[in-house]
């Protein structure tokens, strides 16, 4: 039998090793974050730090910064923050690669190693580090190097091979060295590397000689940290470090984390169902369930088995206590270890059914095996793809490529400030432009004071407390201007307009349109479509209510295809700080939906108070024309509850939301609250598709039933390909429907047959839509007393049985109480009109509403059902009189009447006297 030594030198072990490093490349490569990605973590400092060569934060990462520089000076791809990215990859590729190896050294069968080794690599964690600039995939190569080095030392060890042992002690010093000096958390593996070498040969401990050499070994490449004194002058994104002895003692120290061991400063708290979804999904409950085996199985061989358990108790003892919010990177090691341990225990269970049972069963294991990874690959890759992540880099192109003046000064939180200096530095947009950055509010009205003070012009990047209060704000494309005093001149305003809202007039607008589609270096497709809207309001009076903006995208039908509800001035000039005479001009990015179909739409502004929602003014300003959707934006602004991926052969179905609770039950005769985004496939649709929509009950019985055509108004034929059409099926519930718990399923169907997938075009597809709560109102069956009786049938489906009157003197009001009785069913939602009409038949006073103001529609109603239907009309502007009242029905969408036997559409109550 082949010994581990053996097996290790085998080709085919370096083969695989490749091979692996290959498909793991390929993967993070496909998911790699394509520049900067986000504001408010280590990696933008990363990639705004190393290119200039400056300090990281605390320890310096000296061994980081000076290889990463190589890199982006040797692979001249896209911009450095790409680089710095695909150094994360490459680097997480080569542990993975690595750790196989490790695994190699503990195991018999290659398929245990390849196991453990995937496992470690689609694990949530570790990918989500592999595909941006950070420093963890760096240090997971040197953990898993070390680890290979002390296994193969003691081999050669116990061997009696003294020689090569020596220089892999050796070059294992010199690895520890290279590991402090990236990382410090390196540490907490040495006790159990030192424990396993003293288990091998404890005679090593009076080897002066070559501990002392192996000292030497260590301590040079520590010599990297002179690096940051002689990079000093640069500093630290955050200008913080000290050149000085006890800085730079501090900073190698990191003085500044010893509170997340000793205390919690930021209150973070981490409970056991975060641990397990965590490791959950590094590992999912198979694979940690196979690493309890594996400690079990390496029993067999105690000093490897001492290593990984001494290793993993100082590592994850750590990082529980460690109280950060990322604390999962933290635990990178300790999921590398087990990553091990369960490599090893796939290799027990494969010895145990081929020794015992049958070599039959070694490609069920072998298949078993990859199942972990392969469902970890296909959970977290939509997690983990940051490929189309491109809306931190064009937010801070769109901040500098405004009209900035040369005396300008961007006051902002740390991270954005980075993201413009990164911009400033290595694409060389606007240098001229002053950046601040101060974390706390406190500094940054400090520093907005000086700047003024300065006579420079002055931006912030986000609303700031105690702004409002000194100066006048106004939005400045992204940016919000600060100017000491209001403006009270209006500047040029490209479209003039005079709306009343109230205590402020809307002056005008402008509309820049460029964002609906891409613009080469500025804005991605991938972000999705943005009007960029601005408003120039003139306010006439003091306002004291707070008020909100809403801005809305409306097609004829007035369904919303884009809207932004927010404060004025990008959530930083509330109402109730508008000074009387200001004008003040006021940006908002209004997001498109995916799903646009081709046509006119009204862009809408209304004004409304915060806490009640109380409309203070609204107008339609202008018509925009949109176009289809072709390309796909990152799911976060698709507006839509959930993805899904129903194949229906000729289209798929790519998002909906259903829009209920239980604490909001549906009720009969509602129209089902169903937004449905379709994608049309690559040809040309067909007319004839429908969508047939039912309802199953606890018992999986259909129930009901319907079936519409799919997108009225833009039929399928007429879509492009590729094509994203947002639709909005007009189903109603039966009325008759009982109370309960319901499942909404949907399927498409072509003359009268349900379609399969593309794959399986034989076999319907059904996308199973969740579920609704339905709940009837009370309904009365027994007729009630009227006062006014009358008998006024329309359209042989509702019957006006009669009515009370009741006219209120003191609150200038005429309550009209109807009477009516259901003769059956209907699929129309109608409104009741109840009109005062003078003496010339003119409508004085109105009131169209629903039945008893929405609350029981029409289309409720069940046959011989009675129902209560109340309005009121107002008549503070009616002078005395006779007045006639008239009731109807009408069809809302068409406006068309019901009608009575004798063809009249309306009824003429008793003459009203009006005092």
């Amino acid at each position: 039998m082949k010994t581990l030594t053996d097996l290790w030198n085998n080709k085919r072990d370096v083969l695989i090793s490749v091979i692996l490093f290959l498909l793991t490349f390929v993967l993070y490569l496909r998911t790699l974050a394509p520049s900067v990605a986000f504001l408010f973590d280590d990696t933008l400092e990363f990639q705004y730090v190393v290119p200039r060569l400056g300090i990281l934060h605390q320890t310096g990462y000296p061994f980081y910064t000076l290889v990463g520089k190589l890199f982006t000076l040797f692979v001249p791809l896209n911009d450095p923050a790409f680089r710095l990215n695909l150094f994360s990859a490459l680097n997480g590729a080569l542990a993975v690669a690595m750790i196989y190896m490790v695994i190699r050294h503990l195991t018999t069968y290659r398929i245990a190693a390849m196991m453990g080794a995937l496992t470690f690599a689609v694990g949530e964690t570790f990918w989500a580090q592999a595909v941006i600039a950070e420093t963890y995939t760096m240090q997971m190569l040197i953990v898993a190097g070390l680890l290979y080095l002390t296994l193969i030392w003691r081999e050669e060890f116990q061997s009696g091979n003294l020689d090569n042992a020596r220089r892999r002690f050796y070059l294992l010093a010199f690895m520890m060295g290279l590991g402090l000096a990236h990382h410090r958390l390196i540490l907490l593996l040495y006790p159990a590397i030192a424990f396993c070498v003293l288990l091998v040969n404890r005679n090593i401990i009076r080897d002066f000689k070559t501990l002392s050499r192996a000292a030497l070994f260590f301590l040079l490449p520590l010599s990297l940290y002179l690096y940051l004194p002689l990079r000093g002058n640069v500093g630290s994104a955050d200008g913080t470090y000290g050149n000085t002895l006890q800085g730079f003692i501090e900073w190698v120290m990191a003085s500044k984390y010893a509170d997340f061991l000793t205390s919690n400063p930021l209150a973070v708290q981490h409970d056991a169902p975060y641990y397990g979804a965590m490791f959950n999904a590094q590992f999912t409950v198979a694979g940690l369930a196979l690493a309890v085996l594996g400690i079990l199985w390496l029993l067999r061989r105690p000093r490897e088995w001492m290593l990984l358990v001494v290793a993993l108790i100082a590592e994850a003892g750590f990082a529980f206590n460690y109280k950060t919010a990322d604390v999962q990177v933290h635990f990178l090691t300790t999921f590398l270890l087990i990553a091990l341990i369960t490599g090893a225990s796939v290799d027990g269970l494969l010895d145990i059914f081929t020794r015992h049972v049958s070599r039959v069963t070694y490609p069920i294991i072998f298949i078993l095996a990859l199942v972990i990874p392969t469902n970890l690959l296909l959970t977290n890759y939509p997690t983990n793809d940051l490929s189309q992540s491109w809306d931190v880099h064009d937010n801070g192109l769109d901040i500098l490529n405004q009209p900035l003046e040369p005396s300008s000064s961007v006051v902002g939180i740390l991270g954005e400030v980075t993201l413009l200096r990164y911009f400033q530095e290595n694409r060389g947009i606007r240098p001229d432009v002053q950046t601040i950055a101060a974390d706390k509010e406190s500094d940054r009205l400090a520093a907005i004071a000086s700047a003024l003070k300065q006579n420079r012009i002055v931006y912030i990047t986000r609303p700031l407390k105690g702004a409002p209060e000194k100066y006048s704000l106004s939005s400045f494309g992204p940016l919000i201007r600060v100017q000491p005093q209001p403006v009270t001149i209006a500047p040029k305003i490209s479209q003039p307009l005079d709306a009343d809202f109230g205590a402020v007039r809307l002056i005008g607008y402008a509309v820049d349109s460029a964002r609906l589609a891409a613009i080469p270096n500025l804005w991605h497709a991938e972000n999705g479509k943005f009007l960029r809207v601005t408003l120039y309001w003139q306010v006439d009076e003091k306002i004291d209510a707070d008020a909100m903006v809403s801005i809305k995208v409306m097609r004829s039908d007035r369904r919303v295809f884009g809207q932004i509800d927010q404060r004025p001035v990008r959530n930083a000039y509330p109402t109730t700080a508008w000074r009387p005479g200001e004008m003040i001009v006021d940006t908002y990015d209004v997001p498109i939906f995916p799903g646009v179909t081709p046509s006119d739409y009204a862009l809408n502004v209304t004004l409304y108070d915060a806490k009640s929602g109380e409309v203070v003014g609204q107008k339609d300003i202008t018509k925009i024309q949109l176009g289809p959707d072709t390309r796909t934006p990152h799911r976060d602004l698709w507006n839509i509850a959930h993805t899904a991926s129903a194949d229906f052969g000729k289209l798929s179905l790519a998002g909906y939301s259903l829009e209920t609770s239980e604490d909001k039950p549906i009720r009969p005769g509602d129209e089902l609250p169903l937004t449905i985004l379709w994608h049309g496939g690559e040809l040309k649709l067909p007319d004839n598709l429908n969508v047939h929509l039912w309802l199953e009950d606890s018992n999986n019985h259909q129930v009901a039933s319907r079936d519409t055509l799919i997108s009225l108004g833009y039929p399928p034929f007429e879509w492009q390909p590729n094509i994203f059409v947002r639709d909005w099926l007009p189903i109603r519930l039966p009325a008759n429907i009982t109370d309960g718990t319901y499942s909404v399923k949907l399927a498409v169907s072509r003359n009268q047959e349900l379609l399969g997938s593309t794959l399986l075009p034989f076999v319907p597809t059904t996308a199973h839509l969740g579920q609704i709560q339905i709940k009837n109102r009370t309904r009365v069956m027994t007729a009630p007393g009227v006062a006014n009786k009358t008998e006024a049938t329309f359209d042989s489906k509702i019957k006006l049985l009669g009515y009370d009157l009741k006219n209120n003197v003191e609150s200038k009001t005429v309550q009209v109480t109807l009477y009516w009785r259901a003769l059956g069913m209907t699929d129309t939602s109608y409104t009741v009109f109840v009109h005062l009409l003078d003496p010339a038949n003119k409508v004085v006073a109105a009131n169209d509403a629903m039945p008893n103001n929405g609350e029981f529609p029409t289309t409720g109603w069940i046959e011989n059902e009675y129902i209560t239907d109340n309005h009121s009309l107002a008549l503070e502007n009616v002078s005395t009189g006779t007045y006639q009242i008239e009731i109807g029905l009408y069809d809302p969408t068409t406006g068309a009447r019901l009608k009575l036997a004798d063809g009249q559409d309306r009824i003429l109550l008793a003459p009203l006297q009006i005092p």
